[in-house]
């Protein structure tokens, strides 16, 4: 070998290992940099009570806002809400997010803080319109209406109603159409984010499948947050890597059937088990549609899997849905029927083992926000599923 080429050769492999240290360096500040953040948003949720209002933005974009109703080292579960014009804000679902797929997380304005500065700008504006009238200004004209509506409150705050020489304005009743014209796009905004809110949590499911394919003729979970925080492994150690669960929390049971040709119907599942409707009747959905949102979704399975048994586990009672325990019970009532009138379908009632003596939820099954479950809550589901998926197993 010439010297020449030697020199070549030393340089080109010194070019490498430069570049390995900086690629490696580049990585290491990465984590550091995602440690940080994580860390960060860790702290922020233990300075926000169980209770409060929060703001939460997701690592791919998505902004939600509701109530926080539970937070654990690793995760935080919020109730979901959207606004809607000139009327409460209602209830689309429960969401438990792991901390890392978290991007900011912040309490938005208190009532008591949005009044009062609602209180201020309305004070002023008064204040305006007094000067208006004392230097008899024509109101009409462009610079009254231009000195007014700088001090007019936030279209859309919603906390007082105009004045008699506001609707004596005609800008402010643009004002208005305008900010109800807005509203109804972020209304429309907002439902389609509801269709897509759960696309990331699929898509993870079938990246994931890419790398390790889950087994065929396994048992799949499917459902809200009951099915995530479902800890299988633990619960059913015999099954191993044949339980798979694909639960996505704050989901409907309109949500599962539409997954389900992603999520359920590509393992080939012996037994699916569904458990979703807990959020439904806080979403207001009538007995008779989560019943028929089931018989879509077992339409659907069956469509492609005849022979999959469905275990459909009932609407557990809880104290934080309490209120709706009528719906609740009529719901499972019209799910326990439709199972015994088709073939493959089972019906499997938890209520009575959560019911205390008091005829109300056992409080040491569920935990602090009153609605999830204690590991004693899913001792009691492990206990009234295993003879089934053991069935399922000796018949193999």
């Amino acid at each position: 070998m010439t010297r020449a080429m030697t020199v070549i050769l030393v340089a080109a492999l010194c070019a490498a290992l430069l570049g390995v240290d900086e690629s490696l360096s580049a990585a290491q500040d990465d984590a550091a940099r995602e440690a940080a953040r994580e860390q960060a948003i860790s702290t922020r949720v233990t300075k926000i009570a169980v209770g409060s209002v929060v703001k939460v933005e997701w690592n791919d974009g998505r902004k939600v806002e509701g109530v926080l109703t539970a937070k654990t080292p690793d995760s935080i579960t919020v109730d979901i809400y959207q606004r809607r014009a000139f009327r409460r804000p209602r209830l689309v679902g429960t969401d438990t997010i792991p901390l890392h797929d978290v991007k900011e997380i912040k309490k938005p304005l208190t009532r008591a803080q949005v009044a009062l500065i609602t209180t201020g700008v309305v004070v002023g504006g008064c204040a305006a319109l007094a000067l208006v009238a004392a230097s008899s200004l024509d109101v009409k004209s462009p610079q009254a209406v231009s000195s007014i509506e700088d001090t007019q409150a936030p279209a859309g705050s919603g906390t007082t109603e105009p004045s008699a020489t506001e609707q004596g304005v005609p800008s402010s009743r643009l004002a208005a159409q305008a900010a109800g014209a807005g509203t109804t796009q972020r209304t429309a905004a907002a439902n389609q984010s509801d269709q897509d809110r759960w696309e990331s949590a699929i898509q993870k499911f079938e990246d994931s499948d890419k790398v390790a394919p889950p087994p065929q003729n396994a048992i799949v979970f499917i459902g809200a947050s009951s099915i995530v925080r479902w800890n299988l492994p633990e619960s059913f150690p015999e099954l191993g890597p044949q339980a798979i669960n694909r639960g996505f929390g704050g989901s409907l049971a309109a949500d599962s059937t539409r997954y389900a040709e992603r999520i359920v119907i590509p393992y080939k599942p012996r037994i699916v088990v569904f458990y979703a409707g807990d959020n439904d009747v806080e979403a207001n959905h009538t007995p008779e549609q989560i019943a028929g949102d089931f018989t879509a979704f077992e339409r659907k399975v069956h469509g492609a899997l005849p022979a999959t048994e469905i275990l459909f586990i009932s609407i557990k009672p809880s104290i934080r849905r309490w209120p709706w325990i009528e719906q609740i019970k009529s719901a499972n009532a019209l799910v326990r029927q439709y199972c015994a009138t088709h073939a493959h379908l089972t019906f499997v009632d938890i209520v009575p083992q959560m019911i205390g003596a008091d005829g109300k939820p056992r409080k040491e099954l569920l935990v602090e926000d009153g609605l999830h479950m204690t590991p004693a809550g899913y001792r009691i589901w492990n206990a009234a599923l295993r003879p089934l998926l053991q069935l399922s197993r000796s018949s193999q």
